[in-house]
């Protein structure tokens, strides 16, 4: 355990916020967006075998949804979170991300879309199979009518907004799991002059008390070097919501080395290496994200560590994958951090799973 100096200051890679081209060109101006009826029969989509989807009623839709989809025609994904909120990346453009807005089912085959400005439109869907969606656009002033096919890349459960894992990494066993209904596993309890750490109240508690910090605690007897880890991070208390919840792995402390994920409670994630207790730049900074929990939430953590692979994930969505091979094996860990001028950080484990190799 202990702590780390962060780097001073966030440096935020710019994400560009454009309208989703096809779907909300005109929607303030055409209110038939507002309602929009089938105007075709199944099976009528070019290429596509639509005679008999799985479950597109209102509640099956509703309990497979959430997740992040791919487009099959190119690299952009339609992504539905748990708690409403529904955005697209375009990844084509540099990981631009799209205008948010909030999603509803509301029928059989039925999305309604809202903006932030209130104005709402309803696309007809239909789910082929669990993992293959296809959304019907019809014609506008602007565009032909047309039909878009997507693909799962991953899965949340509706009701608890926590990532089912379908692309789980292969060959990995559960190694260790916790859910801190007790310290049967001896997590360390205590404190320094700059945080206190303990199980309590059935979860894991770490407080920072100083500003530009990040300080971790090692899991018990945990030891690999491709682990998959999983977590739910609460944000229960800080000076501010500038302030993270970090998942790490191959952590060693003679030098002290280690890789980071952190995921900030004001929408922001980032993947980081120290060597020699100092950040290196993985080339990635810390990056805005909508499938991010802001505030005193919860949010549902995957880090995979698996060969030269760092791959993250937040509430079911994968945020980030990157390379590199410096750091070879090591223990995990959770951590808390806070910012420059920031001093107090307060963050709640729970949940915790470690699967590896």
């Amino acid at each position: 355990m202990g702590g780390i100096r962060s780097p001073a200051g966030r440096y935020v890679w710019g994400l560009g916020i454009a309208v989703v081209s096809v779907m909300l060109s005109a929607c303030g101006a055409i209110p038939w967006f507002d309602e929009i009826e089938a105007a075709h029969e199944p099976g009528s989509g070019p290429g596509l075998n639509i005679a008999a989807p799985v479950t597109s009623d209102e509640v099956g839709l509703s309990a497979l949804i959430p997740g992040t989809w791919k487009q099959t025609d190119g690299e952009v994904y339609n992504i539905y979170a748990a708690d409403g909120f529904y955005f697209v990346e375009n990844r084509e453009a540099g990981g631009v991300e799209l205008e948010a807005m909030r999603y509803q089912v509301v029928g059989d085959r039925h999305i309604r879309y809202e903006m932030e400005d209130g104005t709402s439109f309803v696309l007809e869907v239909e789910l082929i199979d669990p993992d293959t969606l296809v959304v019907y656009y019809p014609a506008t002033p602007y565009s032909e009518p047309r039909v878009q096919q997507l693909v799962r890349v991953t899965q949340v459960d509706a009701a608890v907004g926590v990532g089912l894992r379908p692309d789980t990494p292969e060959n990995l066993r559960i190694l260790f799991v916790d859910d801190f209904s007790n310290n049967e596993n001896g997590w360390p309890t205590g404190a320094t002059a700059e945080a206190v750490f303990g199980q309590e109240g059935g979860v894991y508690h770490i407080r920072v008390y100083a500003d530009n910090l990040l300080y971790h605690v090692d899991a018990p007897r945990v030891e690999a070097r491709d682990v998959s880890i999983e977590v739910e991070a609460t944000r229960v208390g800080g000076a501010d919501t500038e302030m993270s919840a970090a998942v790490l792995c191959r952590v060693s402390s003679n030098p002290i080395r280690f890789y980071v994920f952190e995921v900030t409670f004001d929408g922001y994630y980032t993947i980081a290496k120290y060597v020699d207790g100092q950040p290196v730049s993985l080339g990635i900074g810390y990056e805005a994200s909508r499938a991010i929990r802001i505030g005193n939430a919860t949010n549902h953590i995957r880090a995979d560590c698996i060969g030269d692979t760092l791959t993250l994930y937040v509430n079911g969505t994968q945020l980030a994958t990157l390379q590199d091979s410096e750091l070879e094996s090591g223990r995990v860990a959770l951590g808390a951090a806070t910012f420059q001028g920031k001093p107090s950080a307060e963050v709640t484990f729970d949940n915790f799973v470690v699967s590896g190799r």
